[in-house]
């Protein structure tokens, strides 16, 4: 099928047969193009899902009747899409030509589904039931949604953040892998061993409910922690399948990954952590664990978050201005028209009112028209602007209802008096229902009416019952009666027009039904509570209503994304339901019967699928769907279900809606903001004043630079400033050491507080502490004295009272001070009651930590920044309980009193669950007897505060199934559960869902997240830079230059080591080994066979010697020092010793000593992969950086932490623990340790409400010395786990992912924009050109670092030459005496002139330059001292009688001006031009005055200067010249086949280059650095000069130019000039232009050699007749040029030097990350080379060096193969000479020749020389 050839016709056919014209092909395309054809497909889709989701799936394949008959459909279906499909391939042709059926990705699907139909509908039908795939299909409306832009840019957003995302799931795919290697390591069948019964050695004993890992039988033997069998009931016996019927488990890659997969998703984490625990230990078990959970959870999965974030704001931006532009076109043309024809009207209008014969009727009819048109355009305006605040004041003059002409009509009629009374009543009842007490009377009868609704309960009593039902219709009558009278006072359509009006009328309407329904049928929705939401109106009198207006008005405008996101959510959800059902319909059926969580039914599937969707317990359905397949052996694929439902769904889809949350808020912000800056621009000006002052004060205050002064007030009305005491006391508290000591007390007491016993309070540790605790008390009490003595306590600014973190303090020590008197006053006559008093009290100490947040500046900030979101959550929060209280109430009014049941559940009512009843258990025989108890569940909905609370817990996602199976399961009041009897309540908890978790939770996160933004700015806003400036600048002031190491014999055995180990083939070696290595780890599972283990030891063996190979060669090469100055070394180092020593230890280790964690070394060296991509480099570098932001939040977590794990200790460390409930012995509150885990486990999320639950009421331990009836745990546990999760998850945990967003933010910023994770290159490849780390570069090279470097750091090889140069002039770095830049100067400059740091025109730049030291000097205090000359050099050095980066490149663009205008107008063949030259060249030099200033001026200043007039550019050239040391100059070469090596230029001794000519003075060999406009690179195409004159030596060449460049036309744009991707090497076609005159565009400075090209062949003969035919034209038309002012041709190529190619295509190296630079032209063939790291080369055999004479030249001499010539340019004879010899100097452009490894150059465009190119 198909056509491969396409024939002549105009279209290509359709399978061969039908051509275009054909009439059936014409009829099919009509058809499948015809609008009802789509449809009607879609319709079919919905109704083949429609069909699907109605089979209901029995176990064993059993199918009902329904299911039968609809699988009858299944053929007509198939049909339909056969059909379509077929028409289709008709119409378009099958797949062989553009726009052919398969080339659609829909299509494909479509077809792929067709043929595995009719696969299954074949009499030989194979067992897989691919009517799945039809599910697939679900997908085809998405087609439709091209058409809604809102969800277009919800899923192009996605689409677009999947480049970062795959970036983002490589690295967490990676992390996933180390883990499993090293989980394998450690655990592999770790969990096959349990307690068998003694009795029935084939019985396992259960702990608590479930069988768990053990170690064995002995306490002895087991290391702490490790469960141990009870030996006289049970043993330890490896043979149990592991728990979860094995799937949890390490016993294979595959498994391992699997597992961690699951822990990073942080569902069932524990009880992995816990089962490994058993098995092994607790001591170093949760190393493993905590950083898989921290890593994994909190920061990768969070990354995900960042991005789409980023993609959405940026997505919907873009649509935005899109639609903005299309709008404001319609609207433009529209307004066009429209005043036109106004226009035409009006005039008609005038001739009309003008004219005679108009009567005064028709006059006045005009004019009323006129006026209404008017009117109604105020409206309209009024409208527009009105917002959803209430009535606002609206126009109160009656422009109204009744116009001029019909007021005119009823005064006349007899009912004025009525009619003008009734318009004052309207008025009067106007202005009553504006008033401020009508207002509030509504309010208060709104919160009346909430109570009511909220004082409902289970077991009210009748009374209540009744009035409430009486109120009810109070309420509702006075609601009633409020609407119609604004209704009648401000008439329908200005009551409409206010949103809150339409939603109190809509609220009304549902409460007047629900009344009537609840009459009629009995039963309540719960509607009237939505009254509740009027309560809303409060804010209209707080300030913070606007803010809150914007943020709805915010969420209004994304409800488009929202409902889109919704859309998309719900196709998801139906796609993976159906797809469930199919792969697990009626396969749940296990001994215990069938799970609620299952596949049968869809809506059961739908439900299932979101619950994996909220991400709650997916492992628990994961493994009921793999058992359900044939467990482990079988079952394990299908596995992937449920991890690409969690992908997609619960780190995707729902990401977006956090995304849409954070771009919503920073759109509200800049509302408000923009609102708030409007109002307040006049009082800010005096705030700002008064401000400034009060700033000053404070700085004053906080830097002591000297002591404190003292308070000018009398302290305690007693101590005057003068008082010795008081003088004293200050002395005391001001001295340096005081805070530190404090601080020393405050941890040492925090620790102490960390190591009491809670269970016993009278053993001797508590004893011994307590002693100490009087000591620190003693001491803060003292603290506390002195500095009331000094400060004062409370009358006056500055008082001790007046700092709240001083009554914090107060507070603690009056605290501790009174229980320590009550213990010492030996109370004891009611000693229960004052202990816990005592206790309560002394639980305060917990503060103390909190004092040193204070002393801590940047832990302040963090916390101020908490606090700071706290303030703007308030709002919201206030928002999200109100929510929160109508969920309640809508809760109680569903489920009030139904979620009772009796332990035995054969029972359904009260009255029957009484006695006792037989409980069967698995593995006993006899049943056991058990009371029969009539209880609620523990999360239940009987009064509005157990409500709340059972809804927080849902909204945390945490436990929610169970209370949905709860409510779907509740029948009627008082009556026990029936599974599923309801299924509808479902939808409660989902709209639930969708507004809370989905919704609400994320502003809260993004709020954080943005004032944490904003906080972060706002330390800046001062320093007038921004926040990427500033962590470009921070990268500036750390950064130094890297050191490279290179032998320095050559020749020698180190040298020859050094060479193999930097060389690129080397690297690549040790890469695939690293590979290899990580396979083979990967390879191990449980229960491998001896061969196989030997096979793996010896393998993991000679790994471990190839890589102690690559580290002994590296320590040879480089020599010990140098080997560890480079961490990856170390790293490298100590996982090679730390693999020996368990080579060895494997092989002849008795195990001595635990050494397990050697094991750890293995996996370690696959982070070594991790250095080599440039995206992994980047996002490495910003995680490193996001880890340095994080200690301070880390810190605060901690303290949160410790300060709970206390409270927790001393409140709930004496519950006894039981393998049953929750506190058992993994999870308590026991020690110190223990209840920073059990914090941690619910910080993720873990089950914290069963843990909060177990803590209410307990049985006390037998330790804690209690009488045996008391309970032990509190209600405190409420209150404690809910402000412990609200502050962890809502605040803590979002700042992690307030930082990483912060810093990640550049995944979806503009990559043009320079970030600090660009400048690590920067670092990189200066140490290419400084491998010593000198800190400097000759500026020549330092032109060539930028040009190799890509944008935006570096200035990249397609930027034009003048553009560079303009740069370098505003960079305008200082030079030395050696011409050298300083390497944080130049790094400085190119981030000033890149992020436009404060950049102003040339005369303003020294004051900005002293506002940037300035900024620096106050952002960084303690850097600035040492780093402030580097950053911004002072004018000294930039002025008169110095040299800078930026006057020389003045002077090049000054003569690169001069040339192009001046050049052509002097007479050929005259005496020498040199001085010409030299007079240019002063010129150049003599730049006037000032810093930056006129730098690009034209004209040349005058020529009296300045005595410093040596400092020409010919000088400095001259200087630069003079011979440097070998060692700066160690460079790589690299050449394509002989590679070779040259000199860097400044090794070359001056005189030696100079041949006798007559005229060196301006310009000898070195001095090039003017000529060669291109580039100040190459210092040696100059010495050698011809009689005839440099000026035509240009103008010749220029001809040829010309000539050359009419003959190819456009051709030659596309410059064979070219890239070689791999190795960075850049190949260059010769193109005859000169440097000279035109300012070069090529990538590098060009080498002002010939260069020979012999190529072949016939192309040979060609090129030789196309340079003779070229030749010979222009010399015709040379003289008629000469006489003309030159004009400079566009050029024609990159390259633009004349360069005659010889035999290997010369190529250079261009700066990849990895490269270095090939610098100078090459003459003379030396040894091949084929590493990077090579520098240098010895100078000698550069020196004695004979050139080539002429006459050789023009012979066409060939170079040998791997050889250069080295030539002078060469004069037009010369040239000519060239071309009679045949050394074919300038091929034409030719095609571009392939490199020797296939790749074929890409061509590049050169841009025309007429742009200027700034």
């Amino acid at each position: 099928m198909g056509g491969a050839h396409q024939p002549a016709t105009p279209g290509p056919s359709s399978l061969f047969i039908f051509s275009d014209e054909n009439p059936i092909r014409r009829y099919t395309k009509f058809i499948i193009e015809w609008p009802p054809f789509e449809y009607a497909v879609l319709l079919t889709i919905i109704a083949n899902c429609v069909v699907l989701a109605l089979e209901e799936h029995l176990p064993n394949g059993d199918k009902t009747i329904l299911a039968q008959n609809l699988e009858k459909t299944e053929a007509y279906f198939l049909g339909i899409f056969c059909v379509e499909a077929s028409l289709k391939i008709l119409a378009l042709g099958f797949v062989l030509h553009r726009g052919s059926y398969l080339r659609n990705v829909w299509n494909i699907m479509d077809f792929f589904v067709v043929v595995t139909g009719i696969i299954t509908q074949l009499p030989v039908a194979p067992d897989v039931d691919f009517r799945t795939l039809r599910a697939i299909r679900v997908l085809r409306p998405l087609k439709l949604v091209s058409g809604v832009p809102s969800l277009q840019v919800v899923l192009k957003s996605i689409i677009k953040a999947m480049a970062p995302l795959l970036q983002i799931g490589l690295l967490v795919l990676f992390a996933i892998v180390i883990f499993a290697i090293i989980g394998l390591e450690f655990y592999s069948g770790a969990l096959h061993k349990t307690c068998y019964s003694l009795e029935d050695i084939n019985e396992i004993v259960n702990d608590g409910d479930n069988p768990t890992p053990c170690n064995a039988d002995n306490e002895s033997l087991a290391p702490y922690g490790a469960y141990v069998c009870e030996y006289d009931k049970s043993t330890c016996l490896e043979k149990w399948e592991g728990p979860n019927k094995g799937i949890t488990s390490f016993d294979n890659i595959g498994f391992a990954m699997l597992t961690v997969f699951q822990c990073i998703t942080m569902e069932g984490w524990t009880a992995i952590l816990y089962w490994t625990n058993d098995a092994l230990g607790s001591t170093f078990n949760w190393i493993y664990f905590v950083p898989l959970i921290v890593l994994g959870s909190f920061f990768m999965l969070n990354l995900v978050l960042g991005v789409l974030s980023g993609e959405f704001s940026n997505e919907r931006g873009r649509v935005e201005r899109r639609a903005q532009y299309q709008k404001e076109r319609a609207r433009k043309m529209f307004n066009e028209d429209f005043t036109g024809y106004i226009n035409w009207i009006t005039e008609a209008e005038e001739v009309i009112l003008h004219e005679e014969r108009t009567t005064e009727e028709e006059k006045m009819h005009i004019m009323e028209a006129r006026r209404r048109a008017a009117a109604k355009k105020k409206l309209k305006n009024l409208g527009k602007s009105k917002s959803t605040d209430t009535e606002e004041e609206e126009q109160d003059e009656d422009c109204g209802d009744d116009g001029f002409l019909k007021s005119k009509s009823r005064s006349a009629g007899k009912c004025a008096d009525f009619w003008r009374a009734e318009k004052r009543f309207r008025f009067w009842i106007r202005h009553t229902v504006k008033t401020q007490w009508f207002y509030w009377f509504v309010i208060v009868l709104v919160l009346f009416n909430t109570i009511c609704v909220a004082v409902e309960h289970y077991g009210q009593p009748n009374w209540l019952t009744s009035f409430l039902y009486y109120a009810e219709f109070v309420f509702l009558g006075l609601f009633m009666m409020e609407m119609w009278v604004k209704m009648y006072a401000l008439g329908p359509r200005i009551y409409f027009e206010s949103s809150f009006n339409r939603f109190d009328c809509v609220v009304i309407s549902a409460s007047i039904f629900e009344v009537v329904w609840s009459e009629v049928k009995g039963g309540s929705f719960g509607l009237s509570v939505l009254r509740a939401l009027r309560l809303l109106r409060i804010f209209k009198v707080t300030k913070y209503w606007a803010s809150l207006r914007n943020l709805v008005i915010s969420l209004l405008n994304s409800m488009r994304s929202i409902i889109s996101l919704l859309f998309l959510l719900f196709l998801f959800i139906l796609i993976f339901a159906l797809l469930g059902m199919q792969l697990f319909g009626g396969q749940f059926n296990f001994e215990e019967g069938t799970p609620p969580t299952n596949f049968n039914t869809f809506p059961i599937a739908l439900l299932t699928v979101f619950q994996i969707l909220t991400g709650e317990d997916w492992n628990e359905v994961m493994y009921y769907g793999i058992q359900s397949q044939g467990g482990i052996q079988k079952g394990m694929i299908y596995s992937l279900y449920f991890v690409i439902l969690v992908l997609f769904g619960n780190y995707t889809l729902l990401n977006v809606f956090l995304a849409i949350a954070v771009d919503n808020l920073a759109n509200a912000q800049e509302l408000t903001a923009a609102e708030e800056e409007q109002e307040e621009e006049d009082k800010e000006k005096q705030q700002q004043n008064k401000k400034k002052e009060e700033a000053k004060k404070e700085d004053e205050e906080e830097i002591p630079d000297g002591p404190k002064p003292m308070l000018p007030y009398s302290s305690m009305f007693i101590l005057s400033p003068t008082n010795p005491i008081r003088r004293g006391a200050h002395w005391v508290v001001n001295l340096k050491y005081f805070d530190f000591f404090i601080m020393v007390v405050i941890c040492m007491s925090s620790v102490a507080l960390a190591a009491e016993d809670p269970v016993d309070e009278n053993n001797y540790r508590n004893k011994v502490l307590n002693y100490f605790d009087y000591a620190f008390t003693g001491v803060f009490t003292v603290e506390m004295l002195l500095k009331i003595v000094d400060l004062g306590i409370l009358f006056h600014p500055g008082a001790y009272l007046r700092d709240l973190w001083n009554i914090m303090d107060a507070a603690v020590v009056i605290c501790a001070l009174v229980s320590f008197g009550f213990e010492i006053g030996g109370v004891k006559k009611s000693a229960g009651q004052n202990l816990s008093t005592i206790k309560s009290l002394r639980v305060l100490r917990v503060l103390r930590p909190l004092k040193t947040i204070k002393r801590v500046p940047k832990l302040k900030a963090v916390f101020d920044c908490v606090v700071n979101s706290l303030k703007n959550v308030i709002n919201i929060l206030i928002v999200y309980i109100l929510f929160q209280f109508i969920f309640a109430v809508i809760a109680v009014q569903l489920f009030n009193g139904k979620f009772f049941h009796c332990t035995d559940i054969s029972k359904n009512t009260f009255e029957d669950c009484q006695g006792w009843y037989f409980l069967y258990e698995a593995n006993s025989l006899l049943p056991r007897i058990t009371k029969r108890c009539w209880t609620t569940q523990s999360f239940h909905y009987d009064n509005v505060a157990s409500a709340m609370l059972t809804l927080f817990a849902v909204q945390t996602g945490e436990g929610w199934p169970q209370v949905l199976q709860n409510s779907m399961a509740a029948t009627y009041e008082n009556r026990g559960p029936i599974q599923n009897f309801r299924i509808e309540m479902s939808i409660f908890y989902i709209v639930y869902f969708v507004v809370f978790p989905f919704f609400f939770v994320n502003i809260f996160v993004a709020l954080i997240i943005i004032t944490f933004q904003e906080q972060g700015e706002a330390e800046l806003q001062d320093g007038e830079i921004d926040k990427n400036q500033k962590s470009c600048i921070d990268f500036t002031i750390e950064a130094r230059p890297l050191e490279r190491y290179m032998p320095s014999k050559r020749g020698s055995f180190k040298y020859k080591v050094w060479r193999i180990v930097v060389s690129t083939p080397f690297e690549y070696f040790i890469m695939a080994l690293i590979v290899l290595n990580t396979l083979l780890l990967m390879m191990k599972y449980y229960n491998q066979n001896d061969l196989y283990s030997d096979i793996l030891k010896y393998s993991n063996m000679g790994f471990t010697g190839m890589f102690s190979v690559e580290t002994v060669l590296k320590i040879i090469a480089y020599g010990v020092k140098n080997f560890f100055k480079d961490p990856w070394n170390t790293f490298d180092f100590i996982t090679v010793i730390g693999s020996i020593i368990d080579a060895l230890i494997m092989e002849f280790g008795e195990n001595t000593f635990n050494v397990g964690f050697l094991r750890l070394f293995r996996a370690a060296r696959l982070i070594k992969l991790l250095r080599q991509g440039y995206t992994i480099r980047i996002l490495l570098w910003t995680f490193v950086q996001s880890f340095k932001a994080l200690p301070y939040v880390c810190l605060l977590i901690a303290m949160l932490f410790f300060i709970y794990a206390i409270i927790g200790m001393q409140v709930f460390g004496n519950i006894e623990l039981s393998a049953e409930h929750d506190m058992n012995r993994h999870n308590n509150f026991r020690s110190f340790i223990q209840a920073l885990m059990l914090l941690f486990r619910c910080a993720t999320g873990e089950s914290w409400p069963n843990i909060m639950l177990a803590c209410l009421k307990a049985k006390c331990d037998k330790d804690a010395g209690k009488p045996p009836n008391e309970e032990c745990g509190s209600t405190l546990a409420y209150a404690y786990f809910v402000s412990f999760i609200f502050f962890c998850s809502f605040l803590m945990l979002n700042l992690f992912v307030a930082v990483i967003m912060d810093n990640f933010d550049y995944l979806t910023r503009d990559s043009s924009i320079l970030g600090a994770h660009h400048l690590d290159e920067f670092v990189r490849i200066w140490a290419e050109y400084d491998p010593n780390a000198t800190g400097k570069i000759h500026y020549t090279e330092m032109y060539d670092m930028l040009k190799n470097m890509d944008p935006p750091l570096g200035f990249g090889n397609k930027c034009p030459n003048r553009l560079a140069y303009k740069k370098l002039i505003r960079m305008n770095m200082p030079l030395d005496d050696e011409g050298k830049v300083n390497f944080t100067t130049t790094l400085f400059a190119l981030i000033r002139e890149n992020l436009n740091i404060k950049m102003r025109p040339a005369g303003e730049m020294d004051q900005a330059d002293e506002e940037l030291r300035e900024t620096i000097t106050h952002i960084w205090p303690l850097q600035a001292k040492k780093m402030l000359d580097f950053l911004v050099p002072r004018n000294d050095v930039l002025n008169i009688g110095k040299l800078t980066v930026g006057k020389i490149y003045a002077g090049l663009i000054i003569i690169e001006n001069w040339k192009t205008t001046q050049f052509g107008k002097i007479a050929p063949k005259r005496p020498p031009k040199a001085s010409l030259f030299n007079c240019l060249m002063d010129v150049a030099a003599g730049l006037g005055p000032g810093s930056r200033t006129g730098s690009l001026s034209h004209e040349a200043p005058a020529p009296d200067g300045h005595p410093e007039d040596m400092h020409t550019i010919a000088n400095l050239a001259r200087r630069s010249s003079t011979r440097r040391s070998f060692k700066n100059n160690k460079k790589v070469l690299e050449l394509e086949e002989g590679a070779s090596r040259h000199p860097s230029m400044e090794s070359l001794e001056e005189g030696k280059l100079q041949p006798p000519h007559a005229y060196q003075n301006g310009h000898q060999g070195r001095s090039s650095s003017l000529r060669r406009t291109p580039s100040p690179r190459r210092r040696h195409y100059g010495g050698y000069h011809h009689d005839i004159g440099f000026s035509d030596t240009v103008n010749n060449v220029v001809e040829i130019v010309k000539h050359e460049h009419q003959r190819h036309g456009r051709a030659h744009h596309r410059a064979p000039h070219h890239y070689h991707p791999h190795a960075g090497k850049e190949w260059r076609a010769p193109y005859p232009t000169t440097s000279l005159s035109l300012p070069s565009r090529s990538p590098s400075p060009p080498h002002h050699t010939y260069v020979w090209a012999s190529i072949g062949g016939d192309r040979d003969r060609d090129r030789d007749r196309e340079w003779r035919e070229w030749r010979e034209r222009s010399w015709e038309r040379e003289g008629a040029r000469r006489g003309r002012g030159r004009q400079l041709p566009p050029t024609p190529t990159k390259p633009s030097t004349l360069q005659v190619k010889q035999h290997p295509p010369f190529t250079r190296i261009s700066h990849s990350p990895s490269h270095l630079s090939l610098r100078h032209t090459v003459r003379e063939p030396l040894e091949p080379l084929h590493d990077e790291y090579e520098y240098g080369r010895e100078v000698e055999r550069l020196i004695h060096r004979d050139y080539r004479s002429r006459e050789r030249r023009s012979r066409g001499y060939d170079v040998e193969r791997g050889g250069r010539a080295y030539e002078a340019p060469l004069s037009y004879e010369a040239a000519l000479a060239l071309g009679r010899g045949g050394g074919r100097a300038l091929p034409s452009p030719a095609p571009a020749p392939r490199l020797p490894n296939g790749y074929k150059p890409r061509a590049r465009h050169s841009d025309s020389d007429e742009d200027d190119w700034c």
